[in-house]
């Protein structure tokens, strides 16, 4: 209002004081008259169109500053400041209600973006713990020794962890989407899963067990089956294979030492009075009878068998209790290389070469004097080692046919192992035997216990080794043992 009346009104008086001089001064009466009217009229003009402009100047800040106030919170809340302030808007009219409904919603979109963020970090969170889970169960699934196998409603495998791929002998892309039939065989398919699985689909529940031994690929194993189904997707299955063989081995192996320890306390006890008293027999009226001859022939055959079933029960009784591993640190090439001596000039007169192979530097040696032999660091059984591989020699010269045997020994400094072969080229062994031929009392011989493969293989896994059999070419067989190196 004071500019108003400085820049309007005040010049305008001024203006019409000085018009009222200046006529009083120089016109005649009837000029200044008309001169003052319009001068008047000039001065109200001015202070119309004063008024004018103050009024649209006042009537345009009253729109235009809330407008712009409200454009910039407008483009604040677009760039996500929801602090911004509309507290100089004041009035009632249209805009302030507008202004009144931006901060109505700019706090909806404040409490929105709020809600938002809470749910964005609770997902992070669960994102977080769910990766935790799929990591764990990921290493569980690899680690476990069970296979673990997933069956669509089309019996398609859709997924497997490492053991299941070790025991179909696929790796999982390349049996992911076929015929679970086709992985497994036709034959385990038919005659145990499909049993199994129409047992489960009409028995309603959600778990079924059961258990399968024979052979599967070629191999007498011993398998727990379970089948679990899934909730989503559904009709879709998890089968859950734990092969057992080996335990179930163990077991056997077990039962079969407590057999032994029991035979031979049994037949111990009656052999002793049998041996002294035929000795005495022989002593006493050995010169007395009719026929000495024929006396002391019945004498001797019946010491010679009381001998041979001693052999045995000692057998059953090393069997029977195992003595534990007495680990020294040596070279590991010395009691093979005693062995192989002892075999050199064997009464069959079976040709022995002994072979030595450094597969770090391609190197092969043929029968190698003793203190040329390599020195492969490792702790082991001195006695055992010899025991395992007298055994394993001795089988080869009973079945060799006068044929050569080869004894291989493969070491590699640099990946820590000995791998020791011992070959024939005999008549071989049929795929049958050879399911058995590390089971107690299974033996392919007249007079043979069927006890030197199975302490062999208890010797070479007291040593975290292992023992197995492969065919020959063109024939024969080749019994190959693993030991560490440290």
């Amino acid at each position: 209002m004071v500019s108003f009346l400085l820049f309007s009104i005040v010049p305008t008086v001024i203006l019409i004081f000085l018009a009222i001089k200046f006529m009083n001064a120089s016109l005649d009466e009837s000029t200044q008259v008309k001169l003052g009217y319009y001068l008047v009229f000039f001065s109200i003009g001015c202070i119309i169109t004063f008024s004018s402009l103050w009024l649209g100047s006042t009537i345009a800040r009253e729109f235009a500053v809330p407008l712009e106030l409200l454009a910039s919170a407008t483009n604040s809340v677009a760039m996500g400041d929801y602090t911004v302030s509309l507290d100089r808007i004041l009035s009632d009219d249209e805009i302030g209600k507008l202004a009144q409904g931006f901060k109505s919603m700019m706090l909806e979109l404040k409490n929105s973006r709020q809600q938002l963020e809470n749910m964005v970090d609770e997902i992070k969170s669960k994102a977080i713990e769910l990766q935790a889970n799929l990591e764990y169960n990921a290493i569980l699934l690899k680690n476990t020794l069970a296979s673990v196998i997933a069956i669509n409603e089309a019996n398609q495998i859709t997924s497997c962890n490492t053991m299941g791929e070790k025991l179909l002998g696929f790796r999982e892309k390349d049996i992911l989407g076929t015929s679970a039939r086709d992985a497994f065989s036709a034959s385990f398919w038919d005659e145990t899963m499909i049993p199994l699985m129409e047992n489960f689909k009409s028995s309603q529940i959600s778990r079924v067990s059961s258990t399968f031994s024979g052979i599967f690929k070629n191999q007498e194993v011993h398998f727990i089956l379970t089948i679990h189904a899934l909730t989503f997707p559904s009709q879709h299955l998890v089968l859950f294979v734990q092969n057992v063989t080996d335990l179930v081995k163990t077991q056997r192996l077990a039962a079969w030492q407590d057999v032994a320890k029991r035979l031979a306390h049994e037949i111990k006890n009656p052999l002793t009075p049998i041996k002294l008293s035929t000795q005495r027999l022989d002593k006493i009226y050995g010169n007395q009878v009719k026929s000495t001859e024929i006396f002391q022939e019945c004498t001797l055959s019946i010491l010679h068998a009381v001998t041979s079933i001693e052999g045995l029960i000692d057998e059953f009784s090393q069997f029977a209790r195992m003595p534990p591993a007495f680990m020294v640190a040596g070279n590991l090439l010395e009691p093979i290389f005693i062995s192989i001596v002892g075999f050199k000039n064997n009464p069959q007169g079976v040709p022995l070469s002994f072979f030595v192979f450094n597969l770090d530097k391609d190197i092969r040696e043929k029968d190698p004097d003793r203190k040329d032999t390599p020195f492969l660091h490792s702790r082991f059984d001195k006695d055992q080692i010899v025991r395992l591989m007298n055994n394993l020699v001795a089988n080869a010269i009973a079945v060799s046919q006068d044929t050569p045997i080869e004894v291989h020994a493969l070491y590699s400094e640099k990946e820590g192992f000995l791998k020791i072969q011992v070959k024939d080229w005999g008549p071989g062994i049929s795929r049958e035997i050879k399911q058995k031929i590390f089971e107690p009392y299974f033996s392919t011989k007249r007079l043979g216990t069927g006890l030197g493969l199975v302490i062999a293989r208890q010797i070479a896994a007291d040593h975290q080794g292992s023992i197995t059999l492969e065919n020959n070419t063109p024939k024969g067989s080749i019994f190959e043992v693993y030991l560490p190196l440290c």
